[in-house]
């Protein structure tokens, strides 16, 4: 019983966060495509055009990647401790 109201519980919980446009899970990933020369920006907007918050090394690994919450090509992200928007052609 306990069990069946913790999964309901968990299932609004989760629906209630979609609708009010927060991320859901994330999944750590990594970055790929970029030059050793060169590092991934996390942007403060969806746009290239957006400030630049923040950089992950061309090699990194533990992307936070809320796929839940994308726009285009665009996804919400988080890296040691910075938050904003990456391309997902740079991320796996």
């Amino acid at each position: 019983m306990k069990k069946a109201l913790l999964g309901a519980l968990a299932a609004t919980v989760t629906g209630l966060a979609t609708l009010m446009g927060a991320p859901q899970s994330a999944e750590a990933a990594c970055v790929i495509r970029v030059e050793s020369w060169d590092v991934l920006w996390i942007r403060q907007r969806p746009t290239s055009r957006s400030s630049k918050v923040g950089a992950i090394p061309y090699d990194a690994c533990g992307v936070r990647v809320f796929w839940g919450s994308c726009r285009g090509s665009w996804c919400r992200v988080r890296y040691r401790g910075v938050s904003g928007w990456a391309h997902t052609r740079y991320l796996d």
